[in-house]
């Protein structure tokens, strides 16, 4: 008796299993990405961040300097983007680039990927928000002077950036 009954729990189990499997949740269904999301995800994106932390949560230093990052939408699926930033008179970033839209999702936001000396660089923008960072983290830092990075996380600014920070 024991092996029958243990033989119609695997049985039983493997049905159960098998039957999961095959059943797809109404809330997973494939998401599809048109021309008018993309576009409309370049130019939710576009506007003006400030750096607010570090990737290491150390806060940004706003009296001693200002890191700012512009993105403006070139089309559906590209944007421009600039890093201007001044820690202090020492630390300094200066960077351009295209990055090209990954994908967007509720959980993750809005995807962007670029290069950034020689590393695949991350743009996430979320909730008015931005974090770059890359692959290799320290590969970032090289684009800047003094010990700074570009890597960090950036809040979506209200306010017009200063004039002679970004060109």
């Amino acid at each position: 008796m024991k092996t029958s009954a243990l033989g119609l729990f695997f049985v039983a189990g493997t049905a159960l299993l098998t039957g999961c499997q095959s059943m797809t949740p109404p809330h997973a269904q494939p998401a599809v990405t048109t021309a008018a999301t993309k576009a409309s995800a370049a130019e939710t994106v576009s506007g003006d961040y400030q750096l607010t932390t570090t990737l290491d949560n150390v806060p940004a230093a706003s009296a001693t300097g200002s890191a700012w990052v512009r993105v403006r939408a070139d089309n559906a699926e590209q944007i421009h983007i600039q890093v201007r930033a001044r820690h202090t008179p020492q630390q300094s970033c200066y960077f351009d680039a295209k990055a090209t839209l990954l994908g967007q999702d509720d959980a993750h936001g809005i995807l962007f990927e670029t290069s950034a000396n020689n590393t695949r660089t991350f743009l996430q923008f979320k909730e008015g928000k931005l974090m770059i960072d890359g692959q290799d983290r320290y590969a970032l830092a090289h684009l800047c002077t003094g010990g700074a990075t570009l890597a960090g996380n950036y809040q979506k600014s209200t306010t017009a950036q200063p004039s002679n920070s970004l060109s």
